[in-house]
């Protein structure tokens, strides 16, 4: 008798369990639902009510991924979505879904993952970092939010003094005013960093329109140049940046994840005097077009050659016109009065004229 109480009461538990995780991910299947509607009918008002409040509060743009498909050029008022998936975690749940054209003939155009969790006694929307980072700890300076975990050492002063100098360089070197607190998160691993945004593994990684950045490194400054130079481009435009100017200028004022600037510029001179079929097009199209470090190196002699030679205003000119490369040329023709060929001579020019680092 006492065995089939037993398997009774575990049936009754497992039953209650199974019926809650399931209200709660129709709960949250229904509010996306009501989320999409709202923000593809253009009510961003009511969207909000669909969102948690601390992201709301703290983002410009709170739905990434919403942002993500305006930024391909795509209207999602005229797309439409399929949840593939939905399942739920330890104390949220979260949606696969795939977005399609009308017809849905070539496939889903963008595949999402979407998070919710509860608030106030409501499901509400969430952004992967919000998620993974719950029970972090944090320490501020005057210019970031530092964020560790428990098991963590938290950052030392003296790593926030040097935060906060850099934070000031690089404002001051770009011309620009960043009013806001970068928040840093720092991680165990690249699976980490790529967790936190949804994305593959990495290094480091930054959301520039919020502010944000996170690493395995105790510092990233590559990543606090793309935020802070986010602040070039016009705020109430939709435009991205050519990426060969964006990864340029953070090589050439932040370095890379284990390389300086200045090894930077060293690497781009040996590789301008052993190929002379280097191509600044070939870099435009393509920036990593002759691999990883290589790539790396010229785009950071080629920032430093824009800006050292023709000015700080030019570059920003050209880094916030736009990122079409078939635009690119002609940009480059208007603002620096030079075709591009003639712009290549002189970079590789400067760039092997370099006294070499002591």
């Amino acid at each position: 008798m006492k065995s089939i109480a037993s398997i009774l009461l575990t049936l009754v538990i497992c039953g209650i369990f199974v019926c809650r995780s399931s209200s709660n991910v129709n709960r949250a299947k229904a509010v996306f639902e009501e989320y999409i509607k709202a923000l593809q009918r253009g009510f961003s008002t009511q969207a909000k009510t669909y969102w948690n409040k601390q992201e709301l509060k703290q983002y410009k743009s709170f739905d990434w991924q919403w942002v993500y498909l305006t930024f391909q050029g795509l209207n999602p008022a005229y797309l439409y979505y399929k949840i593939t998936d939905a399942k739920e975690q330890d104390g949220y749940v979260v949606l696969q879904v795939e977005w399609f054209y009308r017809e849905g003939k070539a496939g889903p155009i963008q595949k999402d993952t979407r998070y919710f969790l509860e608030e106030d006694g409501r499901v509400v929307g969430a952004n992967p970092i919000f998620i993974h980072t719950r029970g972090w700890l944090q320490k501020e300076s005057k210019h970031f939010i530092y964020h560790f975990k428990p098991k963590q050492d938290p950052p030392t002063g003296g790593l926030l003094k040097k935060m906060d100098l850099f934070f000031e360089k690089v404002t001051g070197n770009l011309q620009v005013e960043y009013p806001f607190k970068i928040h840093y998160y720092q991680c165990d691993s690249a699976g980490e960093v790529g967790w936190l945004f949804d994305l593959e593994p990495s290094q480091a990684r930054s959301q520039p329109m919020n502010g944000l950045a996170a690493s395995t490194q105790e510092f990233a400054p590559h990543e606090i140049v793309h935020i802070i130079s986010y602040q070039i481009l016009p705020q109430n435009g939709k435009k991205l940046t050519p990426v060969y100017l964006d990864e340029g200028l953070a090589y050439y004022l932040g370095g890379a994840s284990f390389l300086s600037s200045e090894q930077l510029i060293e690497t781009a001179k040996k590789e301008i005097e052993v190929c002379d079929s280097i191509s600044l097009l070939d870099l435009m199209h393509d920036p990593w077009a002759y691999g990883v470090n290589q790539s790396a190196a010229l785009l950071c002699s080629l920032a430093k050659y824009l800006i050292e030679i023709h000015g700080m205003p030019k570059f920003k000119e050209l880094f916030s016109a736009g990122e079409s490369y078939d635009e690119q040329p002609e940009m480059i023709f208007e603002i620096y009065d030079q075709s591009i060929e003639q712009l290549q001579i002189e970079w590789k020019r400067f760039v092997l004229e370099l006294p070499p680092k002591r």
